[in-house]
């Protein structure tokens, strides 16, 4: 289980490119939301996982349409690993390191 922030992600392919040495998610377009200058890309991850987007709108944005696969990206430093699933002790040097953060 990890924990991120969510101005972290980023959806691939928007501009056609992907991110370079991101980690990624892959993840169904299940909504596109024009809020104005920001569009809402809603997602999910498997069958529970929500995520949404939001990027600037520009007259060049390509967005996915729904349902469509896309792969979110996030810089691997903004990974927090939470401590699921960890033996007593390792959660123990988890919880300490985190504390530090």
């Amino acid at each position: 289980m990890i924990a991120l922030r969510p101005e972290m992600i980023t959806l691939d392919g928007i501009d056609g490119t992907p991110k370079e040495g991101a980690d990624r998610a892959p993840a169904t377009v299940t909504d596109i939301a024009f809020l104005g200058s920001v569009v809402r890309v809603s997602t999910r991850i498997g069958e529970n996982t929500l995520v949404d987007i939001d990027t600037f709108n520009n007259p060049n944005l390509a967005v996915p349409p729904a349902g469509s696969t896309v792969h979110l990206s996030f810089p691997p430093e903004a990974a927090l690993v939470l401590g699921h699933g960890l033996a007593p002790k390792e959660t123990d040097a988890l919880a300490a390191a985190e504390a530090m953060l």
